[in-house]
């Protein structure tokens, strides 16, 4: 005779709430590797600095339509997916005469009614400006780089030599002038940015701490303090150039981060709400850690979700894996670290329950029995 053996599904969330792993005893010891690594990139940017990329330093950006065949060269196709280092080469070969390079290359989608382009691949080419000029100079340079641009895809005949001949021209449209950026300008949007992280995170903080309590708000901006630091110093120490786009990682770490600790904290006041129902004694590490690992199953899909989005980014070429979806990365792990070994040790140490306070009737005829006690 065959017993039916009855099979145990798999539940994460079980196996979680049923660990014995003491999240706040052991906070002491997840410490230590963030401090080191913060540590490493602050002695890194003392003495090598940021490795700013070309946003900091002035650039300029032309968008370059491949799928046509050129009216005055033989036409030449280029698979995006496979022949960018091809296309690299070539775009090199223009900017040369100029003396300048390729700083970045890649895939993006145009539409342009009068060529009959409707969202068809292309590419977006940046290289770093002329230091020695102006911007009347870096202006007059891209026109002509634009031209050469043309003429090397065959999109214009070679006799044309001034920029000014390329207006009412539809076949210009083909590259397309994406204007430059100067060191100045670029730092006067990052000062725009700067203000408005800070009064992002005011009003963040400002909803915590009257929704959670001063103590849980001060955890997440901890947390969140933490998860910059550490997406900073890991740019730092890898080397990884720091443009426009690294500001816009920051904002996604940033919102990525205090979601997290809102679903935590959120599971906290929980906890606090059945203890205090049950006229329990409130023990913060209990319910600092019964939180995290409710927590827990939350927080890793949430992990999950956010790589899955940085490989379909990735894969799809339309970011620079080192500017953008690089540090999204490691603040998505950050986060997770921070979420899921720190912030509940925070929240335990610095957490004091509110003290009761004593029934006024019953005080009252406890008074009045002293009272007739004495006479």
């Amino acid at each position: 005779m065959s017993k039916n053996k009855k099979k145990t599904r798999f539940s994460l969330d079980e196996k979680i709430q049923n660990s014995k792993f003491d999240f706040c005893k052991n906070m002491k010891w997840f410490l230590i590797a963030p401090l080191a690594i913060i540590i490493v990139g602050i002695v890194m940017l003392c003495t090598l600095g940021f490795n700013l990329g070309i946003d900091f330093t002035g650039s300029s950006n032309m968008t370059i339509y491949t799928n046509s065949e050129g009216t005055y060269s033989e036409f030449e196709s280029y698979d995006l997916d496979t022949d960018m280092g091809k296309l690299k080469e070539k775009i090199n070969g223009v900017l040369s005469e100029f003396g300048l390079s390729v700083n970045t290359i890649q895939k993006t989608t145009i539409t342009d009614s009068n060529l009959g382009i409707y969202t068809e691949d292309a590419v977006i080419v940046k290289y770093q400006n002329d230091s020695s000029k102006d911007e009347s100079g870096i202006e007059a340079d891209n026109d002509q780089i634009h031209l050469a641009l043309l003429k090397a895809f065959g999109y214009v005949d070679e006799g044309v030599n001034d920029p000014s001949d390329l207006e009412g021209l539809d076949e210009a449209g083909f590259v397309t002038n994406g204007g430059f950026t100067t060191a100045s300008g670029t730092i006067e949007t990052v000062m725009k940015s700067v203000i408005a992280f800070v009064v992002a995170l005011a009003v963040a903080l400002i909803y915590l701490i009257f929704r959670f309590g001063f103590v849980s708000s001060m955890t997440t901006f901890l947390a969140l303090v933490h998860d910059l630091l550490i997406t900073a110093a890991v740019m730092v120490i890898c080397r990884i150039e720091i443009n426009i786009s690294f500001i816009v990682a920051l904002f996604t770490v940033m919102c990525f981060s205090i979601y997290n600790s809102v679903m935590l904290l959120g599971k906290v006041k929980e906890n606090l709400k059945v203890s205090s129902q049950a006229n329990q004694k409130i023990d913060n590490k209990q319910i600092a850690n019964s939180a995290t690992k409710s927590n827990m199953s939350h927080l890793i899909l949430a992990v999950l979700v956010m790589f899955i989005i940085i490989f379909m980014i990735t894969v799809l070429g339309f970011i620079n894996m080192g500017e953008f979806t690089f540090p999204i990365l490691v603040g998505t792990l950050a986060t997770f670290y921070s979420c899921a070994f720190m912030s509940s040790g925070l929240w335990a140490v610095g957490y004091r329950p509110r003290k009761k306070k004593k029934n006024v009737q019953q005080s009252k005829s406890q008074k009045d029995e002293v009272v007739e006690i004495a006479e």
